[in-house]
């Protein structure tokens, strides 16, 4: 597995340091990652846009920040994560389809990742999803061979149309989830796919999980023209630095 970095830069705001990475994944493909650690880190972060899955990393500057994931990247950082935000891999640069997420493809991608966080931190890993991001991280969570320590998936992909080619969260074997997980989502949340209920049903179904838990949110606003999209109770327009918060929490009260 090959992995190129670039070079050091400064983050005075919350003493850390970002690199901009590429790793190899599978036979000629590559997935771009950003990279940040704080001193004296808790746990590493996966970090994964929903969408299409775009960050349009250009070395540490993420071009589309848009989201809950592209917006509070350093808001993680913050509250002591090291973080490794990915981008879509390079044989999707036009973004990645749903079906795409749980692909044996897509696997790979992601055991790379995971692996090569674990190796460079040797800290425990946790992968966090938003939307449709929430497949990759329940498809890793089910099937990868390289461990998580955790998972957190927020406004989670539990009512696709069939049409899709994606098999619901909701019908996953979540028996074998044995690991902490936080399913959150929002009161108000109008995207058809995500459901606010399909996080009850996400916690209820990891019945070997040593703590899953869901967590509904109020509140916020809810401007932006797209319901599945930035700017709206799907994404926690608003509230996002509870969100936040809530989640680091939970994270910090399950490392063992």
């Amino acid at each position: 597995m090959a992995l190129m970095m670039a070079g050091l830069i400064s983050n005075t705001a919350f003493a850390a340091s970002k690199k901009a990475m590429r790793i190899d994944t599978r036979n000629g493909i590559s997935v771009n990652v950003l990279f940040i650690q704080p001193d004296n880190p808790k746990a590493a972060l996966i970090l994964m846009p929903g969408g299409a899955g775009y960050l349009n990393l250009i070395g540490t500057t993420i071009q589309r920040n848009r989201g809950l994931i592209g917006q509070n990247v350093e808001d993680f950082v913050a509250q002591g994560f090291t973080v490794a935000a990915i981008d879509t891999p390079s044989d999707h640069d036009s973004g990645m389809q749903p079906r795409f997420r749980q692909s044996d493809d897509h696997l790979k991608d992601l055991e790379a990742v995971i692996s090569t966080i674990k190796e460079l931190t040797k800290l425990p890993i946790w992968m966090v999803g938003i939307s449709r991001s929430t497949i990759s991280v329940m498809h890793a969570a089910l099937n990868s061979k390289a461990e998580i320590n955790g998972l957190v998936v927020m406004s989670s992909v539990t009512r696709i149309p069939p049409r899709a080619g994606v098999v619901r969260l909701t019908n996953l074997q979540l028996d074998r989830i044995k690991i902490p997980a936080l399913a959150i989502g929002h009161k108000g949340d109008g995207c058809r796919g995500t459901p606010p209920a399909g996080a009850t049903q996400l916690a209820n179904g990891m019945i070997n999980s040593p703590k899953a838990l869901a967590k509904i949110f109020t509140g916020g606003g809810n401007a932006g023209p797209n319901p599945c999209g930035p700017g709206s109770h799907h994404t926690f327009e608003g509230i996002q630095d509870d969100v936040v918060k809530f989640i680091s929490e939970f994270i910090k009260s399950n490392l063992n």
